[in-house]
């Protein structure tokens, strides 16, 4: 995935699993709901989360391999804030191959440290970041984005989730919204190696719902579904239409994960590709 595409991506990703109810207000309006969240996360120590992820890109330039291609993610996904860490694992679909997956996400000095299987291989990822950049990372600095955002809307009845009654948000990001959104990390994209300055984001849009329990205020869902993404791929969308770009994410629990550390094996077996990565295109 075309590192443009993938950082509003992780952005987003890192926003919505950084959204969570708490306790209830009065008049309850998609506003409070999300003032409420930014404060819920500002307390919360740890969650547990599951995410799905469906992409398919066709097109002539795509006819090596049948014409288009299929990438898929089935992920359970443990986050730490303090030290900043994530666990990741499950199954990865691409080019037709179902492959298990895992990853470690840790802070080591002023580096985030990524040890990724897939395949049998672990290959480490490393990323310098300052504080600044941390800081954004850590407090999920675009969620404040999304409380204040006038495009979402309370639906007016509540809907019945697996068993949650459930409030039911929904709104559209376009332009220039997702263009402020992702000025929110201008700390950290850089520090990924990521120049997000010349995209063009005028045709990119994502219709986002979320479910929030009635009862606690604790989120159950979030569903978003991206448009018009071919823009942030630059010359490499050229010939190529993202047919589907869809991510779901299911909230599981709050403060119950005590810490994240990577496994010996991997630590002694990955393969440093930094180097490698930050010579390829952006």
């Amino acid at each position: 995935m075309p590192k443009k595409l993938l950082a509003l991506f992780s952005v987003l990703l890192l926003t919505l699993s950084l959204l969570a109810g708490c306790g209830g207000s009065e008049p309850v309006t998609a506003s409070s709901l999300m003032e409420e969240a930014q404060k819920y996360t500002d307390e919360a120590d740890s969650m547990k989360t599951h995410m799905l992820m469906d992409m398919t890109m066709s097109g002539e330039s795509l006819q090596t391999v049948g014409g288009s291609v299929e990438m898929a993610m089935d992920i359970d996904m443990d986050t730490v804030k303090d030290p900043l860490a994530n666990h990741m694992t499950g199954k990865v679909k691409f080019l037709g191959m179902d492959m298990d997956y895992e990853a470690y996400s840790v802070l080591e000095d002023d580096q985030m440290c990524t040890y990724s299987k897939v395949m049998g291989s672990w290959t480490l990822q490393k990323t310098d970041l300052d504080k600044e950049a941390l800081e954004e990372i850590k407090k999920g600095s675009s969620a404040q984005f999304f409380s204040q955002n006038d495009q979402f809307t309370l639906q007016e009845e509540t809907e019945d989730v697996d068993g949650t009654e459930a409030y039911i948000i929904t709104g559209t990001l376009e332009g220039e919204d997702i263009k402020s959104l992702m000025e929110n990390f201008s700390g950290a994209l850089p520090a990924m190696g990521i120049d997000m300055s010349d995209v063009d984001y005028k045709d990119v849009s994502v219709d986002i719902k979320y479910a929030i329990a009635k009862e606690d205020r604790r989120p159950v869902y979030v569903d978003a579904d991206f448009k018009g993404m071919e823009s942030m791929m630059g010359d490499a969308a050229e010939g190529i239409t993202i047919d589907k770009f869809t991510l779901h994410l299911d909230y599981l629990d709050f403060n119950n994960v005590d810490s994240i550390e990577v496994p010996q094996e991997a630590i002694d077996q990955a393969v440093d590709s930094s180097a490698a990565s930050s010579t390829q295109t952006q």
